[in-house]
């Protein structure tokens, strides 16, 4: 999957949550109210169930979990080394 369809589906995602009409892919999600820290473990929650995936505690931080397009390049480099430890 490339970025552009995780930040498309984490968008989706965090404009059902939140009602929101419009979210920027490099807003500051927390910092800008966009979501808690309840709000947090529910998108973290998401991004396990929708992509198969556990996040480990070193990947949950505050500048992993900034923005969508944070959140994105995150999943597009797991995928990535998972790619390259299979091809090894």
């Amino acid at each position: 999957m490339d970025k552009r369809q995780y930040v498309e589906d984490i968008t989706n995602y965090l404009k059902e949550q939140t009602r929101r009409r419009e979210i920027a892919a490099d807003a500051l999600i927390l910092d800008s109210g966009i979501v808690d820290s309840f709000g947090v473990i529910e998108l973290v929650s998401f991004i396990e169930e929708r992509y198969k995936v556990q996040l480990s505690g070193a990947e949950m931080t505050g500048e992993t979990f900034a923005s969508i397009d944070s959140i994105a390049d995150l999943l597009v480099a797991r995928e990535n080394l998972a790619g390259s430890k299979a091809s090894a």
